[in-house]
């Protein structure tokens, strides 16, 4: 990471402390993207699905997209702090 990027990362997304306010020069950058869960698939599927079995129906099956990204993409910077307690939330999850 070059200076210019690490300068407009300097300061953690969730607490706002400087990165190494937290003890620690380590940081994490989180990428988050939304999807959008195309219903009307899911429905094909299913109903193929119960006709002939889960296997056969994801063999045979149109092999469509289910989930549909959206275009927004946030990068989010976490300081170590941060990033172990968000790396809690996922164990539990």
């Amino acid at each position: 990471m070059k200076e210019a990027e690490l300068r407009r990362r300097a300061n953690c997304s969730r607490c706002k402390k400087k990165i190494g306010e937290s003890g620690s020069p380590v940081f994490a950058v989180v990428r988050q993207q939304d999807y959008i869960v195309n219903m009307a698939a899911v429905q094909r599927q299913t109903g193929l699905g119960l006709i002939l079995g889960a296997g056969l129906a994801a063999t045979m099956g149109p092999g469509e997209d289910m989930a549909t990204a959206t275009p927004e993409v946030v990068d989010l910077t976490l300081c170590a702090l941060c990033l172990a307690q968000f790396e809690e939330w996922l164990d539990e999850a």
